[in-house]
């Protein structure tokens, strides 16, 4: 892209930035911009978090822990035979 048109499409942006802002001071635009920016982030996280804990493989292995998880608990707990 030349720099001609890098400079149009900056300006094009910031005029489009400058409309949807409207009357609002640029930084109170900011903070609510950035706030949006902020929780697009979180939610493509939980996302990605949902679906990794989602997945088949992920799945199979939590199934497993839950099965072993009435033996492990008197230890975690305290009360099991590793910690007599």
């Amino acid at each position: 892209m030349s720099i001609d048109k890098k400079q149009q499409l900056e300006t094009q942006l910031w005029n489009i930035a400058n409309t949807l802002r409207g009357k609002m001071d640029a930084d109170d635009f900011r903070d609510y911009i950035l706030g949006f920016i902020f929780y697009k982030y979180l939610s493509e996280k939980m996302h990605s978090y949902a679906n990794d804990i989602l997945s088949p493989h992920r799945r199979s292995r939590i199934m497993d822990l839950t099965r072993c998880l009435p033996t492990l608990l008197p230890t975690i707990v305290g009360t099991g035979p590793m910690l007599k």
